[in-house]
C-alpha cells in the first residue's frame, strides 16, 4: 500500500510515484487517478474526522467495522495518547468472532519523545 501522493513533487510525480510502487510490490494506492490510469486496485484510510465525530475512539472503529467489515484495516500506533489506544486489537478480535477478518493490522512500534 503507498500514500505517496502527499510528498509527491505536482501530479505526473505523484502518477508515476504510484505506478513505480506498484511495479515494484505495492498491492494498492491512494492515488485515485493512479487506479483509474493504470488499473492500480485503489486503497485508502477513513479520515481523522471520522473518529473526532464520535464520542469515544471505540465507537469510531465500531461503526467504521459495521460500515466496512471485510475491508477494515486498523492501525495502532504506541505513540497514541490514548486510553482507548487498544481499540484496534479489541475490534480486530471482534471481528474475528463474528466469523470476519480483517483485510490487515499494522502497528508501529514507534516511542513517544520526552
Amino acid at each position: 500500500m503507498e500514500f505517496g501522493l502527499r510528498r509527491a513533487h505536482g501530479p505526473d510525480g505523484a502518477l508515476a510515484a504510484s505506478r513505480a510502487a506498484y511495479i515494484g510490490g505495492c498491492v494498492a494506492t491512494s492515488n485515485v487517478l493512479a487506479g483509474k490510469v493504470f488499473g492500480i486496485p485503489v486503497r485508502g484510510t477513513h479520515a481523522h474526522s471520522w473518529v473526532m465525530s464520535f464520542q469515544t475512539e471505540y465507537e469510531a472503529f465500531e461503526a467504521y467495522a459495521e460500515v466496512m467489515p471485510g475491508n477494515c484495516v486498523f492501525r495502532s500506533t504506541l505513540t497514541t495518547p490514548s486510553k482507548e489506544s487498544g481499540t484496534p486489537w479489541r475490534w480486530g478480535r471482534r471481528l474475528r468472532s463474528a466469523g470476519k477478518d480483517l483485510a490487515a493490522f499494522a502497528s508501529t512500534p514507534e516511542t513517544l519523545a520526552t
